[in-house]
């Protein structure tokens, strides 16, 4: 059987994004949610991870 998955993006604060979720096949639905990501400057973020290496 196919499950199909389809996302929204719903919100947008900054470097937050929050996107819709559904998953569904021929029987309906398998189950829904939200998610939420950041996004985050690789750069500066490996500067940072580097400052903490042991």
């Amino acid at each position: 059987m196919t499950v199909v998955c389809e996302t929204e993006l719903v919100e947008i604060d900054r470097r937050r994004l929050v996107f819709s979720v559904r998953v569904y096949d021929a029987k309906g639905d398998v189950g829904s949610g939200t998610h939420e990501r950041f996004v985050v400057d690789s750069q500066r973020f490996m500067e940072k991870a580097e400052l903490k290496t042991f």
